[in-house]
């Protein structure tokens, strides 16, 4: 948020809060800066000219602006997958 990658709204209190927009936004930040190891403000510039409604050419390979979605399917086939681990592991 300090950096201007994403502004999510305020309550009146002062909490934020998250769109799934927000949420998505954040994945491909996060995604772009751990996979690709891109600085955030190479990412701010990526983000302003998707805003703009322009495709950055200049995207690493494999990277897609389209956000990533979870569907029910596959979020109740994880979560099938799930097993409870003990302490010490």
């Amino acid at each position: 948020e300090e950096k201007g990658l994403i502004n999510p709204k305020r309550t009146p209190a002062g909490y934020r809060q998250y769109a799934d927009s927000d949420v998505e936004r954040l994945r491909f930040v996060l995604g772009l800066q751990r996979d690709q190891y891109l600085p955030l403000k190479v990412i701010k510039d990526y983000l302003d000219a998707i805003d703009r409604g322009e495709r950055p050419e200049n995207l690493p390979p494999g990277v897609t602006v389209s956000p990533r979605v979870v569907s029910a399917e596959m979020a109740a086939e994880i979560q099938g997958r799930a097993r409870a681990l003990t302490e010490e592991q």
